[in-house]
């Protein structure tokens, strides 16, 4: 084989391996692009976040057990130990029958969850409210609204006029309930000049939206008259829309006139409000 050949045979290697070299790689990348794809809902158990009890060691925290399933287990090293925090299946009943809906043990609509120091109680909130649980059997109590809270059972901040946020407190959720005959449209005033858009609520029905506390919200009827703005409490919190809005001149700004005028001249008229809903967003425990 003479010198030109050698050559000739160690170039078209060299460019055969690199082809094949790139469509191992190609390949590689396709399959690691699509890992998350192909494992979402798939991997459960897999994060413990530690929510410490007082001063001691115990801790418990919250798992996902299943696609749509969760529970919530108590860890403490002194014994050791790790069971459930309390009887699942004992308080979906309880509360189930309280609230007048069928749950389940392992999907309980907690919207948050305190823990006292002492493992004596546990307090939860809900769309329905907040409640009270003594462990480990009960009594299952509802804990009082909020001081200030609207006659129309609105336990957001209720705000006279379109502003923006103040600040920006922990994650929480506001349930927006239309009790008038329009459909409504939501808005989030991240901007109070250019409101972002973040769907319908049509009437008698009910949309749960995560937010922050402190962030607001301002509700449009399909005339894009404002019927309410709210500002998110650190709790879940309710926002009824019914007609009872009042709104003020307090915003300074150009079209602050326009905005109260146009909400006064349009009142709604509202309706028996009903059970069903539609859900936005998942729970933020």
């Amino acid at each position: 084989m003479t010198p030109s050949s050698i050559i000739r045979f160690f170039l078209i290697l060299a460019s055969l391996t690199d082809s094949g070299w790139a469509q191992g790689r190609a390949a590689d990348y396709e399959r690691a692009a699509t890992l998350r794809e192909r494992l979402s809902g798939k991997v459960f158990r897999d994060r413990v976040e530690p929510q410490w009890i007082g001063e001691s060691n115990a801790f418990w925290y919250h798992v996902r057990t299943g696609p749509e399933t969760h529970a919530y287990v108590v860890v403490d090293p002194a014994v050791p130990e790790q069971r459930p925090l309390f009887d699942h299946a004992e308080l979906a009943a309880t509360l189930g029958a309280t609230i007048g809906k069928s749950l389940t043990a392992d999907q309980l609509p907690f919207r948050r969850l305190d823990v006292a120091d002492d493992l004596s109680t546990i307090t939860f909130h809900l769309v329905e409210g907040s409640f009270q649980y003594t462990l480990p059997k009960g009594p299952l109590t509802q804990v009082p609204p909020p001081e200030g809270a609207a006659a129309n059972g609105t336990t957001a901040k209720i705000l006279p006029a379109p502003r923006e946020a103040r600040r920006r407190g922990p994650s929480t959720e506001i349930a927006f309930h239309n009790q008038t005959e329009d459909t409504l449209r939501l808005y989030w005033l991240g901007d109070v000049d250019a409101p972002t858009p973040y769907g319908r609520i049509e009437p008698g029905k009910r949309l749960e939206q995560h937010t922050y506390g402190g962030h607001v919200w301002m509700v449009k009827d399909v005339s894009a008259s404002i019927v309410g703005v709210f500002e998110a409490t650190d709790r879940p919190g309710l926002a009824v829309i019914d007609g009872s809005w009042n709104p003020s001149l307090a915003r300074i700004g150009k079209d602050a006139a326009v905005i109260a005028t146009a909400a006064i001249a349009a009142p709604r008229k509202p309706i028996l409000p009903t059970s069903s809903g539609v859900r936005r967003s998942s729970m933020i425990m």
